[in-house]
């Protein structure tokens, strides 16, 4: 995948989303039971993670398969591997 290198450096690389990212993974690997703490972590790299690949990856308007844009794929992935987080905040409104 071509714009694996980049958004892979959106996700976890301290110019972009890397400092969001090393926050939430201390939350869970810590056990963080305070759900707004970790929700809140949760929603402000979701949208890091998706607003900046939106500009730094969506060259171009290349598509990838099923017709998904980089950003596209990376809200997919982020919705599958971090369901249980999804799931826990949804609860917690």
């Amino acid at each position: 995948m071509a714009y694996a290198p980049c958004m892979k450096r959106v996700s976890v690389e301290g110019t972009h989303c890397g400092n969001q990212y090393r926050y939430l993974a201390d939350l869970v690997q810590g056990g963080s039971t305070v759900d707004g703490k970790l929700c809140c972590a949760h929603r402000k790299f979701r949208e890091c993670v998706l607003d900046t690949t939106a500009v730094e990856c969506d060259t171009g308007g290349v598509l990838l398969g099923a017709g998904n844009t980089p950003s596209q794929f990376m809200k997919d992935m982020l919705d599958q591997t971090m369901a249980f987080l999804l799931q826990r905040c949804t609860e917690h409104k």
